[in-house]
């Protein structure tokens, strides 16, 4: 099967309101991507198409595709294809009868309402009750709720229903009672009815939603629907007009089972937790009925609904046609519509089986867990229990199992995320004590001591970066005019080098790139034979060479080099860069002096050279 929802990466942004709202905690997947952003796919595999994402997601990172351009690409093509229509188009239409004759214009062949559907299922788990006395039920028919026990709740199968939904029950009643061969399709507000296709044993092929109904209509008929009106192709029906619940089991087994009997009904998103609760729970304290979907109003409700069907309007249309349809007579000329099914079809026709799913839950060793929660940075209990839910998983412990299986990322966790920014601004103070010490030195030593502040400056330099080698090399020709750099001071002291003379020939292309204004950074496996010949001996895993420019010319460049595979980041590089450019501002002020003391101490030398002698 296809996948139905899909994320659109450019528009997330990894706020976790997908994780939040899906009811299993691993069908979305956190990582960062290659622009160092957050994203959240989705786990095909585990994906009910609940679509409790799309609905949640306010910047429409998640969308579904229906069934709707195939089925009209179809049409236009000659297929002959009749729909099933949910009972919410009045909600999604107001004039839904010019719809269903803008369908008829597109070459749909028959529209029939859902509401046969209904009765048929209706009589269907009515008959299996009374027949097989159940001890208790769960009565769904929705394809979210059938998947979610399958999935993750494969000791419920036995009680769940096994009538087969309204749309197979209509659809295995078109195909056998009046042997209709036409290719069908359905159209509601759920975006999850292919789940249950396969189960249906009939011959449906497209599943529409209202949502993509109404676009496609509006790029076809940009001007408005076509003049004209047409009517649903109906079959006699009874309760399934008069239902306030579109499919709904519960209204209609309180007028026929015994009023003793206790049936309970839920929807919307808490249901998978009461599922969760309902298998833990002994039988005498579960109702005899519990009918589930997964939309809140159940199927007059979905996110396959057109935008902005508000829910009291949905409610106050679905009441009206109530009570335009029920009257006093309703159960008797049910019990006859009923008997004259009894006679006509076998139950055993509308059965359907459950096949539990081959899905592994992940299991989780404890030590990984631990693990998760130091990459976390959660290491006191209180830590580890704070159950924010800012990461989309309901407790600490979920997101840490979801860390050690990689479903998860440990920076989505607001205490991470806390120590992180804290470990960053800690950061940033100790780059400003390093300019400060800096400054410092320089006030404190004078020219004559300028490489006594320097050698300071390193110091301080490797503390604050966690670098365990610092160097200053300085450019210059040697006798040949061929450039080199030589070693002009270190922290520690570098007497273990070979050579402190670099050259094209020992470190090759090392000045060209240098001296061009370009940094060299390096990891351990990155290093050539060339460069390990330079570096024998040193524990050296990544070296950064950062070049310093005095007054627009290459001066030389700083060298440091750490013991880990740590890359040196944007923040630490203009550290680097300030901070040298400092010290060297201060050396070649320092220097200028000495020169200038110099040229004005050579008059008094020629002077004394004079007096000498006369």
């Amino acid at each position: 099967m296809k996948n139905i929802i899909e994320t659109n990466l450019e528009k997330c942004v990894g706020c976790n309101k997908c994780i939040r709202a899906c009811p299993v905690e691993t069908a979305n997947v956190s990582y960062i991507d290659r622009t160092d952003s957050v994203k959240i796919r989705i786990d095909h595999t585990k994906c009910l198409y609940c679509g409790a994402c799309v609905t949640n997601c306010n910047r429409s990172a998640r969308n579904f595709e229906d069934d709707c351009k195939q089925l009209f690409n179809d049409l236009t093509a000659g297929h002959d294809v009749s729909i099933i229509m949910s009972q919410a188009v009045r909600t999604n239409f107001p004039n839904y009868k010019r719809v269903l004759y803008a369908l008829k214009c597109l070459g749909v062949q028959n529209i029939y309402n859902i509401s046969f559907g209904i009765d048929l299922y209706i009589w269907a788990s009515l008959r299996y009750i009374e027949l097989y006395h159940p001890a208790t039920l769960l009565s769904s028919h929705c394809p979210v709720v059938v998947t979610y026990c399958e999935n993750h709740r494969p000791e419920l199968l036995p009680r769940l229903s096994p009538i087969i939904s309204p749309i197979g029950a209509m659809a295995v009643y078109l195909k056998q009672r009046f042997n209709r061969k036409e290719t069908l399709a359905t159209i509601s507000p759920c975006i999850g009815k292919s789940l249950e296709r396969s189960s249906r044993l009939s011959n449906i092929e497209y599943d529409l939603t209202f949502a993509k109904l109404n676009q496609y209509l509006e790029e076809t008929f940009p001007s408005g629907l076509p003049e004209g009106e047409a009517d649903f192709d109906d079959f006699e029906n009874t309760l399934g007009l008069s239902l306030t619940v579109d499919g709904g089991f519960m209204e209609s087994a309180d007028l026929f089972l015994s009023r003793n009997i206790r049936i309970a009904s839920f929807s919307g998103p808490q249901i998978y937790e009461l599922l969760d609760q309902y298998a833990v729970t002994d039988l005498p304290l579960l109702p005899k009925i519990l009918d589930l979907a997964n939309c809140f109003m159940g199927c007059r409700m979905g996110p396959g609904n057109v935008q902005n069907v508000s829910p009291f309007y949905i409610d106050a249309v679905f009441n009206l046609q109530k009570q335009r349809f029920q009257n006093k007579n309703i159960i008797e000329r049910s019990h006859e519509f009923f008997q004259a099914l009894d006679d006509t079809l076998k139950l055993e026709t509308f059965f359907r089986h459950y096949n539990p799913s081959a899905i592994i839950q992940d299991y989780v060793a404890e030590n990984r867990i631990d693990a998760a929660f130091l990459a976390m940075r959660k290491k006191s209990e209180d830590d580890k229990h704070v159950d924010c839910n800012a990461c989309g998983s309901k407790t600490c412990l979920e997101m840490a199992k979801k860390v050690a299986i990689g479903v998860n990322i440990p920076s989505n966790c607001v205490i991470s995320a806390q120590s992180a920014l804290n470990a960053a601004n800690q950061k940033f103070t100790d780059y400003l004590h390093l300019i400060h010490n800096i400054g410092e030195y320089m006030m404190a030593t004078g020219s004559e001591d300028i490489n006594s502040c320097i050698e300071h400056s390193l110091m301080a330099m490797c503390s604050a970066l966690d670098v365990s080698r610092a160097s200053i090399w300085r450019n210059s020709y040697n006798d040949n005019e061929k450039p080199e750099c030589s070693l002009f001071i270190s922290f520690p002291a570098m007497l273990h080098f070979f050579k402190n003379v670099i050259t094209t020939e020992n470190l090759p292309g090392w000045l060209e790139i240098l001296s061009e204004g370009e940094s060299l950074m390096k990891s351990s496996s990155e290093i050539t034979v060339k460069e390990k010949q330079f570096f024998t001996g040193r524990a050296t895993n990544t070296i950064l060479s950062t070049p310093i420019m005095a007054q627009g010319e290459f001066w030389g460049f700083v060298m440091l080099v750490r013991r880990t595979n740590n890359p040196f980041n944007t923040e630490e590089l203009a550290v680097i860069e300030s901070s040298c450019l400092l010290l060297v501002s201060c050396l070649i002020a320092a220097e200028k002096d000495n020169q200038d003391q110099k040229l004005d101490l050579e008059p008094l030398s020629e002077n004394s050279n004079e007096a000498a002698l006369l």
